[in-house]
C-alpha cells in the first residue's frame, strides 16, 4: 500500500497514498491494535493457540496470514480496535478484515 518514505531521525517513515487512491476509504484498514507473535503467516492471530510474545512490538501491522512476527491483536473482548482510512473506528475480529471482503485492499476489484 505504501509508496515512498520520509527520514524522521534515524529512521524511515512510510509516506500513505492520497485519499482520492482509495476505492472504498470508509472500509480499508489504515492502523489498528498489533502485536508481536511466534508463529507462522498462516496462523498468526487467526488461531487463537498461537502464543503472544510477551513485551515485544512490532511498529507496523500486517493483514493477518501474511507476516509471522506482527498481526492484529484482539485485545478486547477478541476484537481489535482498527482506524479505517476515512478516520471512523470500529472493533472488529481479525478474521473479519479479510472475509468475506478483503478491507485491506487499496483498489478492490469487486467495487465492495
Amino acid at each position: 500500500m505504501w509508496g515512498a518514505s520520509v527520514q524522521v531521525g534515524k529512521y524511515y517513515t512510510p509516506l500513505g497514498p492520497p485519499l482520492a487512491a482509495f476505492s472504498n476509504p470508509a472500509d480499508t484498514v489504515m492502523i489498528m491494535d498489533s502485536g508481536a507473535w511466534a508463529g507462522n503467516a498462516q496462523s498468526t492471530a487467526l488461531d487463537p493457540r498461537t502464543p503472544r510474545l510477551k513485551d515485544s512490538g512490532y511498529p507496523y501491522v500486517y493483514k493477518p496470514g501474511t507476516n509471522q512476527w506482527s498481526a492484529p491483536l484482539a485485545l478486547h473482548n477478541n476484537l481489535a480496535t482498527i482506524t479505517f482510512v476515512d478516520g471512523h473506528v470500529k472493533p472488529m475480529r481479525p478474521e473479519a478484515t479479510v472475509s468475506p471482503v478483503d478491507l485491506w485492499e487499496l483498489q478492490r476489484k469487486d467495487g465492495k
